[in-house]
C-alpha cells in the first residue's frame, strides 16, 4: 500500500480490495461490479437486470437515479450511506424488497467497505 491507498484483503488474501481514501466509480467498477455484478450477464447489456446496467454507465445508472425495485429509493444518494438503496441491497439481509445482491451470500466485506467508502466520499465519477 502506498501513501494514498491503503489495502484491505481476507485473511486468505482473496480478494484484495484498495480502499483509496476517496474512491470513485471506476474503483468500485472494477472491484465489485466487474467481478460481482456484471460477470454473468446480470446488470449489463442485453439483459439488465431490474433495468439496472452496472456496465455501460455504472455512475449515472446509479448516483441520484431511483429503484425501479422499491418505490421512492434513490439508489446512491452521495455522502448518505443509510439513504442509498444500493447499500441496503448489499449490506442487509434481508434488505426488504427482494433478496440481497449478489444473490446468495452477498459480498465480502471488503467490497462492502469500498462501496460504503465511495458512498460516503461523495459518490465520486
Amino acid at each position: 500500500a502506498d501513501t494514498e491507498t491503503d489495502t484491505v484483503a481476507t485473511k486468505d488474501a482473496e480478494p484484495d480490495v484498495d480502499l483509496p481514501a476517496a474512491p470513485t466509480i471506476t474503483d468500485v467498477q472494477t472491484q465489485v461490479f466487474a467481478p460481482s455484478c456484471t460477470f454473468s450477464v446480470c446488470h449489463r447489456p442485453p439483459k439488465n437486470a431490474g433495468g439496472l446496467d452496472l456496465m455501460t454507465d455504472p455512475h449515472a445508472a446509479l448516483v441520484g437515479a431511483l429503484s425501479s425495485a422499491k418505490a421512492g429509493a434513490t439508489l446512491v444518494v452521495p455522502g448518505d450511506v443509510e439513504s442509498s438503496w444500493l447499500w441496503t441491497k448489499v449490506a442487509v439481509d434481508p434488505p426488504g424488497e427482494g433478496d440481497i445482491m449478489p444473490p446468495g451470500s452477498g459480498l465480502e466485506p471488503e467490497r462492502l467497505a469500498l462501496i460504503e467508502a465511495w458512498i460516503a466520499s461523495g459518490a465520486l465519477p
